[in-house]
């Protein structure tokens, strides 16, 4: 594992964009001063072009990002409790969803988009700080915006969806990764037991199925059947998430603690 850059404060959230061949990733600055009050760290989004990183969005209030059906960011956003559309060309932020029955999300934390256009995202409340109105869930968009709940869960965490998109995998606090099986309208199934990682973060998939999820120092990788294959370590601090990018799609860059990281693994990431 090789670090790319450090120096930053607390890094989550990497996607990679093949058009223009950019790594964004989320910077929370647990730190700073939160004046006017958000509802979670104010963060910076940075991009990563060409080895160079610079900021793309100074006060992004994002977390966990992923891409939309239509090519742009789409984001957990802090200070609306929502899931948040950002046009890469005008930065400008629309609304994808920020409650459920009329009540606000807690605290979205990572997010995947299928490629028809549901929306996946997990709901915890690590940045509330007591303002909850709904129980911890995972949730589920549908293209028509429509919010339905996948599983409620305690503290849920990383999201990810298998390359052919009919399996979603959901990491909680209970060190337990669960699967879903995904109906052809993008509707999910009851959990399945999939894998257990100690404090599961983000996840990132191979192009042959294969789960990579990090927590602690290193990232776990399963098997599709949830058999460990090996794990990934170097990383100074705890891995909070990961994704695949680079030319080949077969760099895996990893946020842990202030530092991103990359390694060159022999198989290709899945392009979500």
């Amino acid at each position: 594992m090789t670090p790319v850059q450090g120096g930053f404060d607390f890094l989550e959230g990497p996607v990679w964009f093949a058009d223009t061949a950019t790594l964004y990733f989320s910077d929370m600055h647990f730190n700073e001063p939160n004046d006017p009050p958000l509802n979670g760290p104010r963060s910076t989004i940075h991009q990563l072009v060409g080895g160079s990183v610079s900021d793309f969005i100074e006060n992004g209030s994002t977390n966990g990002l992923g891409i939309t059906l239509d090519g742009e960011l789409i984001a957990c956003t802090h200070d609306t409790r929502s899931v948040s559309r950002i046009d890469r060309a005008t930065k400008a932020r629309t609304n994808v969803a920020d409650a459920y029955t009329g009540k606000k999300f807690n605290s979205p934390n990572d997010v995947v988009v299928r490629s028809d256009g549901n929306v996946y995202f997990t709901d915890p409340d690590w940045q509330l700080s007591g303002m909850s109105q709904l129980p911890m869930a995972a949730y589920r968009v549908t293209p028509g915006g429509a919010v339905e709940v996948v599983d409620l869960l305690g503290k849920p965490n990383g999201i990810a969806l298998s390359p052919d998109e009919k399996t979603l995998y959901v990491g909680a606090a209970d060190g337990k990764i669960r699967s879903y099986a995904v109906g052809p309208d993008g509707a999910t199934g009851p959990a399945s037991d999939f894998a257990s990682v100690n404090g599961p973060d983000g996840m990132a998939v191979d192009c042959a199925g294969n789960v990579y999820v990090t927590g602690g120092p290193q990232v776990a990788v399963f098997t599709p059947e949830g058999a460990p294959i090996g794990t990934i370590t170097g990383m100074a601090a705890s891995a909070t998430n990961a994704a695949f990018g680079g030319p080949a799609r077969t760099t895996l860059y990893v946020t842990a603690g202030d530092t991103l990281y990359s390694i060159e693994l022999a198989i290709p990431g899945y392009p979500y």
